[in-house]
């Protein structure tokens, strides 16, 4: 698919070509660059992370802290898929 877009060379813009490239960028995909952090090394860098976070969170929440237990167990597993995904695309 060819898309004409007004240039002073008169080149065409190949769509089809660059829209792999777009979309490799976005989510971190690019081929060749470097093989950068795999998911099991982003797995263990998440779990550090939330274990931190959860033990700042249990200690500014004080007294409420085992009431809440369900909660941070819940949360601890979001933040473990999140950053995990996010450590493992953007590194």
């Amino acid at each position: 698919m060819l898309v004409k877009i007004p240039s002073d060379t008169g080149e065409q813009f190949d769509a089809a070509r660059v829209g792999p490239w777009v979309l490799s960028g976005v989510f971190g995909l690019a081929v060749g660059v470097s093989a950068g952090v795999g998911f099991r090394d982003a797995f263990i860098a998440a779990i550090v992370v939330s274990v931190l976070l959860m033990i700042v969170f249990a200690v500014v929440a004080g007294d409420g802290a085992l009431g809440e237990l369900t909660t941070m167990v819940i949360g601890f597993f979001v933040m473990v898929a999140f950053f995990t995904v996010s450590i493992a695309l953007i590194l």
